[in-house]
C-alpha cells in the first residue's frame, strides 16, 4: 500500500503511478533489445504478463486487456531509437505508437491503449497534488529513509542501525516539520478537523 495520497486522480487526470509501465531502460539493461530476443514482462498483480519480441528496429508487445467480461488481445509495434551518451554509450528510446505519435520517450503506459503519458492524458502526481499531499509525500520519503512504516499518522520509529546520530536527528527534525505542516493542511482542508488546529501541540 502506498503512502498518503497514493492512487488519486487530480484535475480529472489519472496519474502515471496508477498505470502499469514499460521502461525501455530496464529492457536494455536486461539485454532484450537485440534483434530476435523474446521475453516476458511479469507484473506483481493480477494483470498477467506482456510478451515481447524485438526485430531489427522495433519491439512487438502483446498482452490481453479486459473489456466487459471478455479479454481482448492487443498487439503493438513500438519503434526503437538510439542516441549516443557522453562516454561512448548508447541510450535507448521508445517511439510512442499511439496514433502514430512518434514522440521519443523512456516509458510507455498501459491504459485503454499503449502510449506515452501525454497521449494517454496522464499526469505526474507531484504536479497536481495539493499542498497537504506534497508535504505528506515528503514526510513519507523521510520515513522510508528511516525504515519507518509509511504514513504520517503512524508513530515514529527508532534510529536505524548504522545511522549516525546527527544524521538521524536532522532527518527527524525535518520529518516533524513536514508532518506538522501536513496535519495543519489537513485541518484546513477538512472542516471537521478545524477545531483541532487551535488545540493541537507539536514537537519542534
Amino acid at each position: 500500500m502506498g503512502g498518503y495520497g497514493s492512487g488519486r486522480r487530480y484535475d480529472g487526470k489519472a496519474v502515471v503511478s496508477s498505470h502499469l509501465c514499460i521502461d525501455v531502460a530496464e529492457l536494455k539493461k536486461a539485454g532484450v533489445l537485440m534483434p530476435g530476443a523474446q521475453f516476458d514482462i511479469v507484473f506483481a498483480n493480477d494483470f498477467g504478463a506482456i510478451t515481447g519480441e524485438t526485430d531489427d528496429s522495433a519491439v512487438w508487445f502483446c498482452y490481453a486487456i479486459k473489456q466487459g467480461g471478455d479479454y481482448k488481445d492487443e498487439l503493438y509495434r513500438v519503434p526503437l531509437s538510439f542516441t549516443d551518451t557522453q562516454f561512448n554509450g548508447e541510450r535507448a528510446w521508445f517511439l510512442c505508437p499511439y496514433n502514430q505519435c512518434g514522440t521519443r520517450v523512456k516509458k510507455l503506459y498501459i491504459a485503454h491503449r499503449l502510449g506515452c503519458r501525454h497521449c494517454l492524458n496522464l499526469s505526474h502526481q507531484s504536479k497536481n497534488e495539493s499542498h497537504m499531499d506534497r508535504m505528506a509525500r515528503k514526510a513519507d520519503g523521510i520515513r522510508a529513509k528511516l525504515g519507518w512504516q509509511l504514513g504520517i499518522l503512524y508513530p515514529e520509529g527508532g534510529r536505524p542501525k548504522g545511522m549516525h546520530l546527527h544524521t538521524y536527528q536532522r532527518l527527524v527534525q525535518r520529518y516533524r516539520k513536514l508532518r506538522n505542516i501536513a496535519i495543519l493542511a489537513i485541518a484546513d482542508e477538512f472542516s471537521v478537523l478545524q477545531r483541532l488546529r487551535n488545540t493541537a501541540t507539536f514537537d519542534q
